[in-house]
């Protein structure tokens, strides 16, 4: 837009009965100018854009992982957070399988609570060791673990014990769930239904949703030892 203003000033100014010296200063002064008035409508409409056009259906998943939250928040019943987080999750995204792991602090292994696209034969099967590499790698990470993102970065034998896991759980994302530095739970998923990796901003979407719910999700396990005490 400056570089258009100042052509039109020049050939406005070739027009003129007299040839005026060139003024540098006059020309900062006119790309000052366009760029103090143009730039609060071009921001908005490139917000706007990118909002409406290109991150709609972000925004909308965000929106509404923010509505379960409070529900989330609310729920003491521990199955009925479980499948109420499963449900969200899958609903939202559109994938394939989900799972929602407890960590049974008797039997020291992380159990599905809640899953969504298994059979049911399996349900007993989804299970991983405190110590599993899985785990292991998610203490290290303290972050939402890619499954095509950590295996390349990870030895081979490494990256073989960390598959099993992953295929165990059918995931291509896992999500921790940390209380005071302990990880009390896991949400897994699966591909998205495009089959398009999962996004840095949706990491930290499913990072900031996980520490929003981690104490609400400690208070129903102990509500439920409570229960079975």
């Amino acid at each position: 837009l400056s570089v258009a203003v100042l052509q039109i000033k020049t050939i406005f100014c070739s027009f003129l009965p007299f040839k005026s010296s060139v003024n540098h200063a006059a020309d900062i002064g006119i790309v000052i100018l366009v760029c103090l008035i143009t730039y609060k409508p071009i921001e908005q409409f490139v917000n706007y854009l990118f909002r409406e056009l290109f991150f709609k259906k972000g925004i909308g998943f965000h929106s509404q992982l923010i509505h379960s939250t409070n529900h989330l928040v609310s729920c003491v019943d521990l199955k009925e957070f479980s499948n109420l987080l499963v449900n969200t999750m899958s609903d939202l995204l559109h994938v394939k399988y989900a799972a929602f792991l407890i960590f049974d602090r008797n039997q020291k292994e992380y159990t599905a609570g809640a899953v969504a696209g298994f059979h049911f034969r399996e349900n007993r099967k989804i299970r991983l060791e405190k110590d599993s590499p899985l785990i292991s790698k998610l203490r290290e990470d303290d972050y939402p673990v890619l499954r095509y993102d950590v295996l390349k970065r990870v030895s081979w034998p490494e990256a073989s014990r960390l598959n099993s896991d992953f295929e165990l759980l059918r995931a291509q994302i896992v999500i921790p769930i940390r209380y005071q530095n302990e990880i009390i739970g896991l949400i897994t998923l699966s591909s998205k239904p495009s089959h398009l990796p999962y996004l840095p901003h949706e990491l930290k979407l499913f990072h900031d949703f996980s520490s929003r719910i981690s104490s609400s999700l400690e208070n129903a396990i102990r509500f439920n030892d409570m229960k079975l005490r």
